[in-house]
């Protein structure tokens, strides 16, 4: 992830879409003001920023942390579960998806991990 600051308060935040191989296949980029102050999570990633380009995206996606729970999704994934966010967030990912979907998401989490 790349922020550039402008100095009329604002910034460029530029976020790369990998593949399986890690490959850049994509750039997600927009502008907004620069807040004063960000959380970041424990993953390093700056939460609201990343929050931001997810809600953008006109396709579903979920955020999973290490320990297989939901950290963040979009509107569009909330519409493809039919449930709102508040039911999905920090529910376990066995609960939402059959056991083979989760292994392969694991099995890609290590081999990302180890990359």
């Amino acid at each position: 992830m790349f922020n550039f600051s402008l100095k009329d308060g604002k910034e460029i935040v530029e976020v790369s879409v990998i593949d399986n191989d890690r490959k850049i296949i994509a750039l997600v980029g927009f502008s907004r003001d620069t807040p004063s102050s960000l959380p970041i999570n424990n993953t390093g990633i700056n939460g609201a920023i990343f929050g931001d380009i997810i809600s953008f995206l006109p396709v579903p996606i979920a955020v999973i942390e290490n320990y297989a729970k939901i950290k963040l999704c979009n509107q569009e994934f909330c519409k493809l579960r039919k449930q709102n966010s508040e039911d999905i967030l920090n529910s376990d990912l066995i609960i939402l998806f059959p056991r083979g979907l989760c292994d392969a998401i694991s099995d890609f989490a290590k081999m990302a991990q180890m990359a």
